[in-house]
C-alpha cells in the first residue's frame, strides 16, 4: 500500500496517543463532491471515539443531511438554520470555543466546501487557529478525475500552505479490477501533489471495501459490522461480508491511521507514558 513518510515527523498513534502538552486538533476534509470526504471523517470519528477521544463532530453542510456525519453519529453539532453567512458565523463561534476548552474536532463541510472556502478567502485560517492554540489539519480527498487535482491546485493549495495536510486517494472511486497505483499515477506525479509531499504532507490510498454500501445502509459502525451486530429488526450482513469488514477495518485502515503523526490527531486517553492520562484528557 502506497504511503509517503517525509523525514522529521513523529511516529504514529500505535497506542501511545498524542504527546502531552500538544495542541487540540481541528481536522477538516475538503475536496469535490462525492469523493468520500464524509466517509473519511466517519472512519476517523469511529476510530477515535472508540478509543475514548474527547472529540466533537460538526456538520455545516447547508444543502442536505443525506450522507452527512449526522446519519452515523447521534451527537453531531450543527447550526439549526441559516444560510452560508449564518453557518459561517456558527462555525467561527465553535472554533473559538474549541480554542477555549481544548477539545479535538472533526468538521464536515459538505459538497463544494462553500462555507470553508469563503472563510479561507477572507482570512488565513491556519494563522487564526494557531493564535487560538489549535492545530489545523486539512484532509484533501482525491479520486482519479483530473478535476479533483484542479480543485486542490486552484482552490486549496495556497490556502493550506504551512498547514499539516493529509492527501487521501479513495480507492472506492477506482475500477476494482485495475491497479490503484496505475489508476492514480497521474495524481502522484502531479506538480502540486509533489510540492505538497515536499512540504511534509502525508498521503495514503484508502483501501476499497466492496461491501461498504451494506454497512452504510444499515447505519452501523465498522466494529459492529465486523462482529455481525445490528439493531433489532435489521438484517445482518452476511458472514462473508462481516469478515471482509473486519479485515478492512482492523488490518488495513487502522494501520494507516496509526502511521500518521501523533500531533496531527485527536488525543487518546490512557495512552501510556508519552500520551496524556485519562484525567488529563478529561480536564483538557
Amino acid at each position: 500500500m502506497l504511503y509517503f513518510e517525509p523525514e522529521g515527523l513523529s511516529g504514529g498513534v500505535a497506542g501511545t496517543g498524542r504527546p502531552t502538552g500538544t495542541q487540540p486538533v481541528l481536522m477538516i476534509a475538503v475536496g469535490r463532491g462525492r469523493v468520500g470526504k464524509t466517509t473519511i471523517l466517519n472512519i476517523l470519528g469511529q476510530y477515535f471515539r472508540k478509543r475514548n477521544a474527547k472529540l466533537a463532530l460538526w456538520n455545516v453542510d447547508p444543502h442536505t443531511q443525506s450522507g452527512s456525519l449526522s446519519e452515523f453519529f447521534d451527537n453531531v453539532e450543527e447550526p439549526s438554520h441559516g444560510g452560508l453567512s449564518d453557518r459561517g458565523k456558527w462555525l467561527e463561534a465553535k472554533i473559538a470555543e474549541q480554542g477555549e476548552v481544548g477539545y479535538d474536532a472533526l468538521l464536515d463541510v459538505g459538497g463544494g466546501d462553500l462555507i470553508l472556502s469563503r472563510m479561507a478567502d477572507s482570512i488565513n485560517l491556519n494563522r487564526v487557529t494557531a493564535k487560538m492554540g489549535i492545530k489545523l489539519v486539512m484532509i484533501h480527498v482525491l479520486g482519479t478525475d483530473r478535476g479533483d487535482l484542479d480543485h486542490f491546485s486552484t482552490n486549496w493549495a495556497s490556502k493550506i500552505a504551512g498547514c499539516p495536510t493529509i492527501l487521501v486517494m479513495n480507492a472506492g472511486l477506482l475500477d476494482p479490477e485495475a491497479s490503484p497505483f496505475t489508476e492514480l499515477r497521474h495524481v502522484f506525479e502531479n506538480e502540486m501533489i509533489v510540492k505538497a509531499h515536499q512540504a511534509g504532507a502525508r498521503s495514503f490510498i484508502l483501501p476499497l471495501l466492496g461491501c461498504m454500501k451494506e454497512v452504510v445502509d444499515r447505519r452501523i459502525s465498522f466494529d459492529d459490522a465486523g462482529d455481525g451486530i445490528v439493531p433489532i429488526g435489521v438484517r445482518p450482513i452476511s458472514a462473508f461480508d462481516q469478515e471482509r469488514v473486519y479485515l478492512w477495518w482492523n488490518e488495513e485502515v487502522a494501520p494507516l491511521i496509526e502511521r500518521l503523526p501523533r500531533e496531527w490527531l485527536p488525543r487518546i486517553p490512557d495512552a501510556g507514558p508519552t500520551g496524556a492520562s485519562s484525567e488529563e484528557a478529561t480536564d483538557a
